[in-house]
């Protein structure tokens, strides 16, 4: 659903044109919205059109703004094979640019090494800008399972998640900073948790604010800390990216999960995080579920310090935060699986 701002409000959502979705698609699994105009959405468990398989090739749908509607411009799969995931996560970089990442993508020798898509939208034509892969494909990488895009001065920005790739012990994770310069992308930064572990999944969730990056690690235990999961917050001078801080959550008891997603905010900077208590990092279904609560990280006399923290007011598996977002200097925590009346798992979006 596409909700709009409208003076002091929101207005009434309107749906997307859906075209070729099929039930299990998980359309709107991802979505990012590039200016005012122009919007991606992934739908990762897709399937061929004219297969009856469950497959999970996935799609992203693209759409741009004409006058007061949003026609769908575009349904691209980009060759994907059975088990892609194409649409795992979107990001847009401006109004007429994006990424898309296929993490379960295989590369010679590498299965679900993973790989990410970019390109560009204007009007009723997509033009490709290129497809990364990591600068180490691993079986099971899972390279592009999470993506924040940005412009740089020097040309556009993209931060990619591989949580599956195995550092210091399988599926430690990694992310990686690339850059867009004269038409080229090239490496600029590969980015770890200064304390790698096996199953720690650091890169599950990504964010890019400027000169900021936040990568969630959300079974990683942070250093000094008791319960798992991590965020690592790293700050770039010039071309260099260094660690700035380590974030976990005061609770002494938070479950699982912190990390899980992650939001950079400015004026003035600070770091939002979701905890969803989700152990099982690839079941996107509630196992148990969980209640969910969001922290909020500002810098205090030159420390990173927990200000706040938010809970739901629904149920035991709403998964509170188990996506954020951002938009007209309010932040966006979604539950997905908050029940309402007589409609179990119907799902909410709070609005903080």
């Amino acid at each position: 659903m596409l909700f709009t701002w409208i003076g002091t409000t929101w207005g009434v959502p309107r749906g997307l044109s859906d075209v070729g979705v099929r039930t299990g698609d998980a359309f709107g699994q991802s979505v990012s919205i590039g200016g005012d105009s122009f919007i991606v959405i992934g739908s990762p468990r897709a399937d061929a059109l004219a297969s009856n398989l469950s497959e999970d090739q996935g799609a992203a749908y693209i759409y741009r703004k004409t006058e007061s509607e949003w026609p769908l411009v575009s349904r691209e799969t980009w060759g994907a094979q059975p088990g892609d995931w194409t649409g795992t996560s979107v990001a847009c970089f401006n109004g007429t640019s994006a990424a898309v990442g296929a993490p379960g993508r295989d590369l010679p020798g590498k299965p679900n090494a993973g790989i990410v898509r970019t390109f560009s939208a204007l009007k009723s034509s997509v033009y490709s800008l290129g497809s990364l892969s990591s600068p180490d494909p691993q079986v099971g990488g899972n390279f592009g399972w999470a993506l924040a895009a940005g412009v740089d001065p020097a040309g556009l920005m993209l931060v990619v998640g591989a949580p599956g790739q195995t550092v210091q012990g399988l599926n430690s994770g990694a992310a990686y900073v690339f850059i867009r310069l004269d038409g080229t992308w090239s490496l600029q930064a590969t980015l770890l948790h200064p304390n790698p572990v096996t199953s720690g999944l650091f890169g599950h969730s990504v964010a890019l604010l400027g000169n900021w990056v936040a990568i969630g690690a959300p079974q990683t235990t942070a250093a000094g800390a008791t319960t798992p999961g991590s965020v690592c917050v790293f700050k770039r001078s010039g071309s260099t990216w260094a660690l700035d801080a380590v974030l976990s959550p005061s609770d002494t008891t938070p479950g699982p999960g912190f990390g899980r997603s992650v939001l950079i905010r400015d004026n003035p900077l600070f770091f939002v995080v979701g905890a969803h208590a989700q152990a099982n990092w690839m079941n996107e279904t509630p196992s148990g579920g969980s209640a969910g609560a969001v922290y909020f990280f500002a810098k205090l006399s030159n420390v990173w310090t927990q200000t706040s923290k938010l809970i739901g007011d629904g149920g035991t598996r709403d998964n509170f935060g188990w996506c954020l977002g951002y938009a007209h200097a309010k932040t966006l925590i979604g539950a997905p699986w908050m029940d309402l009346p007589s409609k179990p798992l119907s799902g909410a979006l709070y609005v903080h």
